[in-house]
């Protein structure tokens, strides 16, 4: 292929060109390098601290955040579905033990899926404020796994008083921390950790035991446990979460997958109770 001289020209001064466009944009691309990297390493120090203040703060709450969750679930509501099915006698959890395993299955489906959806929006509602900068996003990752904890522990006690377990005592209450810390549980070791502490807490009672400040330091133990978890978790979180309207995704998409999770492992676990309970056998035994 010919080519004319102004061609040759302009392929001769090409090189010098690029050097140029190099030598022109190297030090706006070196400082935005470190501009990102500097971004970086703030929101990782950002996360690092949320991190470490949400698990001191979780372990000191977690026992209200269950308080406060578990007085939202009304016993009422779930008898009077059970009457709607046509079990007239429901008219309290003893009641429920009665009852065939399978009505229970039947009144239980539909229940993750509602508290997945609410998980959902709500993490992703908080998600979206990522947008507004590394303190409102601080702001709302904090008030969004008090948000998410309260929703699991309730979904919790809705599994529970399905399956006939009054959620208003105490050992039940400490049994509903402990159904979640296994859901919060990454290994199998300490799924297997978790399991046994369930199986004791369950036949304590089982047997009608009194609270007492055994059951007080495994709340604690318990609460410290989750909120450590979790934190670690949302450190994680947090450092996707900084990426504007991504966090809007992965925000919606986290809290609908924990709470999935826990709302597999506890029906699993009440309906074993339940069963264990009607052929008179304690969990565990």
């Amino acid at each position: 292929m010919d080519l004319s001289g102004s061609e040759h020209g302009e392929i001769r001064a090409l090189p010098k060109r690029l050097r140029t466009l190099r030598s022109s944009l190297g030090p706006r691309l070196s400082a935005a390098a470190a501009g990102a990297s500097g971004r970086a390493n703030a929101t990782l120090d950002s996360a690092k601290l949320l991190s470490s203040v949400a698990e001191q703060a979780l372990s000191g709450i977690l026992s209200l955040i269950n308080d406060i969750s578990q007085e939202t679930v009304w016993p009422e509501r779930t008898f009077k579905k059970y009457r709607r099915r046509g079990y007239s006698t429901v008219v309290s959890c003893e009641d429920i033990g009665l009852l065939d395993v399978s009505v229970i299955d039947g009144a239980v489906s539909g229940l993750e899926a509602r508290y997945a959806a609410v998980a959902a929006v709500e993490g992703g509602l908080t998600g979206g404020l990522s947008v507004l900068g590394p303190g409102a996003l601080a702001a709302c990752i904090s008030a969004d796994v008090v948000a998410l904890i309260g929703l699991n522990l309730r979904a919790v006690g809705d599994y529970a008083t399905h399956y006939g377990f009054d959620i208003g005592q105490p050992q039940e209450r400490l049994y509903a921390l402990h159904v979640l810390m296994l859901a919060s549980s990454w290994s199998d070791a300490s799924k297997e950790l978790v399991l046994a502490e369930l199986c004791a807490i369950a036949k304590q009672a089982a047997a009608k035991k009194t609270w007492a400040e055994l059951e007080k330091h495994l709340a604690v133990k318990a609460a410290q446990q989750i909120a450590e978890r979790l934190s670690i978790r949302l450190t994680k979180t947090m450092l996707a979460r900084a990426v504007p309207f991504a966090g809007i995704v992965i925000g919606s998409g986290f809290n609908a997958f924990y709470t999935r999770k826990v709302c597999q492992e506890a029906p699993k676990l009440y309906r074993e109770r339940f069963l264990l309970a009607q052929n008179g056998l304690a969990s565990g035994s």
